[in-house]
């Protein structure tokens, strides 16, 4: 979380730095809601992984990998698709909004605190009943 933290707040401070040189101002409040929103991002797959990890390791790495590319590609063939509006939820990119632009996507947000919660939480309680070792 603070490896996300320190890289999201790195690309928060060049993006505010020349920002206003290609002619783009910034809300500065925006911009650390949306670090902030970013770190909280790689908490949420963090927790899909914890989760997936602790039942099924093997598959992990794959899985994650599929959540990851299909949330990329969601927000832009759902448009091109006319898919209704939920299947945007579907990714986790989407789930927070887009608080530089039109702020903070708040159902999401709480979705996203949700999968947190149950995902470390459903990791500690797979973990108990995982017997590791002979």
């Amino acid at each position: 979380m603070v490896a996300a933290l320190v890289m999201a707040a790195v690309g928060s401070v060049v993006t505010g730095a020349v920002a206003p040189s290609q002619g783009v101002h910034l809300d500065t409040g925006g911009l650390v809601t949306a670090t902030a929103l970013l770190a909280l991002l790689a908490l949420t797959f963090g927790a899909v992984g914890a989760l997936v990890i602790a039942r099924l390791p093997r598959v992990a790495v794959p899985f994650l990998a599929v959540v990851a590319v299909a949330g990329f590609y969601i927000p832009l063939f759902a448009p091109l698709f006319k898919w209704p509006s939920w299947v945007l939820d579907l990714s986790l990119f989407h789930l927070y909004g887009t608080p530089l632009t039109t702020g903070v996507y708040w159902t999401g947000l709480w979705v996203m605190l949700a999968v947190v919660v149950v995902g470390f939480g459903g990791a500690v309680a797979a973990m108990r009943v995982r017997e590791v070792g002979s």
